[in-house]
């Protein structure tokens, strides 16, 4: 009996030991629920926080974006007005310039004819026959300018016509050709014989303005390539000369309007730094494209690409 009565004692004692250690482990584990729900509603609060302060910023931000629009609606506003009235005093300035050109071009002519009359009179000394020449190389000078400067203020219309490419180019190199004999300069032409839908006209303009940069620029004695054919559907025509070249970081820029590119002519000659500029009107105008490229060895070749 003593021995069932230890025994039922000490399992007793042994139960109450697993009960005081599972009460142990439930309030343990109660506090670590008590923490977690602490920790949890603190960050609750913390992240509630941070929402109304991001709410209340966004409000201010939505009212400072709002401000902001309607800041850039009234400068956008402002900056229309003020290129409209740009636009207005721009087609003023180019009425203004025509007429200036137009009312110029007469008198300076009159000025060149007379000298070029008074040239024609052998009865002029030395002195009198090289001021009149100068006379009458200013003058056309100017006219060139004046016809250089009413082309730049002109939409550029086309009236395509069939042109026979080696008549172009004959007449073109026909009128360099004067030019070119006062520095002994050779014009070689090799056209194609066929027809292309240009205009005949202001594609005279172009092969002459590139044939006069190509004897400006070109040494006394030189020697000019002018080529033109077909290839495929586009009319392709060449300029090709042996003279100073063009810097790769002007190719650009010398057929921009009055372009800082310009340079002084092999014999001195002026450039107005416009004719490229002119040229390339035209040429887009055809639905074509003109650029400059490097010659091997030295030079430089004009391309000039329309699209039939």
């Amino acid at each position: 009996d003593l021995s069932a009565n230890n025994l039922e004692t000490n399992f007793k004692a042994i139960q109450n030991a697993f009960e005081l250690s599972l009460l142990q482990k439930n309030r343990r584990l109660n506090s670590l629920y008590l923490w977690g729900a602490t920790l949890f509603s603190f960050m609750l609060i913390i992240i509630l926080l941070l929402i109304i302060r991001n709410l209340d910023r966004s409000k201010k931000n939505i009212f400072s974006l709002e401000q902001l629009n309607i800041t850039i609606k009234a400068r956008n506003t402002q900056l229309q007005q003020t290129l409209t009235e740009l636009e207005d005093s721009r087609e003023e300035n180019m009425r203004i310039m025509k007429t200036v050109y137009h009312d110029l071009r007469g008198p300076i002519g009159g000025i060149t004819m007379a000298a070029e009359l008074m040239l024609d009179d052998t009865h002029h000394n030395t002195d009198d026959v090289e001021m009149l020449s100068m006379i009458q190389t200013s003058g056309q000078d100017a006219i060139s300018l004046i016809n250089d400067m009413l082309q730049v203020t002109s939409v550029v219309e086309i009236n395509k016509q069939p042109v026979y490419l080696p008549s172009l180019l004959e007449f073109c190199a026909n009128i360099a050709l004067f030019k070119a004999d006062e520095k002994q300069q050779e014009i070689i032409v090799q056209a194609e014989p066929v027809l292309f839908l240009v205009d005949e006209e202001k594609m005279r303009r172009v092969i002459g303005n590139l044939l006069s940069n190509a004897i400006k620029f070109s040494a006394i004695g030189g020697k000019i390539i002018l080529k033109a054919y077909q290839s495929v559907n586009s009319l392709i025509v060449t300029c090709e000369d042996f003279g100073v070249g063009v810097p790769e970081n002007e190719r650009e820029l010398i057929f921009d309007m009055f372009t800082v590119a310009k340079k002084i002519g092999t014999n001195g000659e002026e450039t107005f730094g416009m004719g490229l500029a002119i040229c390339k009107q035209i040429v887009q105008a055809h639905n074509g494209q003109i650029s400059c490229h490097p010659k091997a060895g030295y030079g430089t070749v004009f391309r000039i690409v329309i699209k039939g």
